[in-house]
């Protein structure tokens, strides 16, 4: 009977062992055999395996050993780093494998990375689970390893203050911010105008123009940018006052003013110098006597004002 040389096998691996010299063939043990009764079992464990080997014509037996052992030069693989994140600042990350033996070894990756594919330093720009065969070329026994890649590109989500408004009555504005995450975050304002700190969540304001505010998550590097406008309305009301001049007599000794103005959300406050009025608070007070009669109008939105004088003479 002959049954062959001795085997190796690596890890998780098979060979095949091989009799002949008989008509019937029974090996054992059994354990670890693709098929015990036959010439050519798949043995995909180590260990010492016997074969009889029976001439049926005859009778007559034989038996022979031979032995499968593992393989000591499976390859050994250490990673730098089985998990990595990318993010806005690192946009790609380079893992690299150390293995023993070190020469006649072989890589490849599955999917394949963006480079290094067949390297042990692959470079990943995408997120996913990477899977390396490693084998000895020697050998050709192997191993495995895995890399999971995430990926946290997520930006901060941001708002500011709708439109504000600069008037006579309010001369700056404070421009807020809804950020989130809330905390782990920085700020940074521009705009001309920007009156204080320009790092903080709010910024005060105390020209018209656009205002932006990016905001940087340190946990991931992220920024998102977002605008505000402060427009400037500051424009007096319009005033005409008549008559500008007038003379009172005997028979006519008062004279009605007139203050008219285009605007709206006008209040009136007129003020003498000589004389005497009916109203102060109104658009056309009765004016009694000579005198200076001056009158403010002021747009009760903005605080703009706008003034006119009217002088009355008494005809001596």
């Amino acid at each position: 009977v002959n049954a062959g040389s001795d085997s190796t096998i690596c890890a998780g691996g098979s060979v095949q062992l091989s009799a002949n010299g008989g008509t019937t063939y029974v090996w054992f043990p059994p354990t670890g055999l693709s098929n015990p009764n036959i010439a050519n079992p798949v043995a995909s464990a180590s260990g010492d395996y016997t074969v009889v080997v029976t001439n049926t014509i005859n009778g007559c037996q034989s038996t022979e050993t031979v032995s499968v052992v593992p393989d000591a030069a499976v390859p050994t693989a250490t990673l730098s780093s089985s998990t990595t994140t990318l993010n806005c600042i690192t946009s790609a990350e380079t893992v690299t494998v150390t293995t023993s033996p070190s020469t006649d070894i072989t890589y490849a990756w599955s999917p394949s990375p963006s480079a290094g594919g067949t390297t042990s330093t692959p470079t990943f720009t995408a997120a996913g689970t990477y899977s390396c065969i490693i084998t000895n070329t020697v050998n050709s026994c192997a191993t495995n390893v895995q890399v999971n890649v995430t990926s946290n590109t997520t930006a901060p989500s941001v708002t500011v203050s709708p439109t504000q408004t600069i008037t006579c009555l309010t001369t700056s504005v404070t421009l807020s911010s809804t950020v989130t995450p809330s905390t782990g975050v920085s700020y940074v304002w521009s705009g001309t105008g920007i009156v204080g700190a320009t790092t903080n969540a709010m910024a005060d304001v105390n020209a018209e123009g656009s205002y932006s505010l990016v905001v940087l998550d340190a946990a991931n590097g992220c920024t998102a940018t977002a605008v505000s406008s402060v427009v400037l309305d500051n424009t007096p009301p319009t005033l005409t006052v008549s008559p500008l001049s007038f003379t009172t007599t005997c028979a006519s000794p008062t004279v009605q003013l007139n203050a008219t103005t285009t605007s709206s959300d006008i209040d009136y406050s007129w003020t003498s110098v000589g004389g005497s009025l009916s109203s102060n608070i109104i658009a056309n007070p009765i004016a009694n006597g000579g005198g200076v009669y001056t009158v403010v109008i002021t747009n009760s939105i903005t605080g703009c004002q706008s003034s006119a004088s009217a002088t009355v003479v008494p005809d001596a």
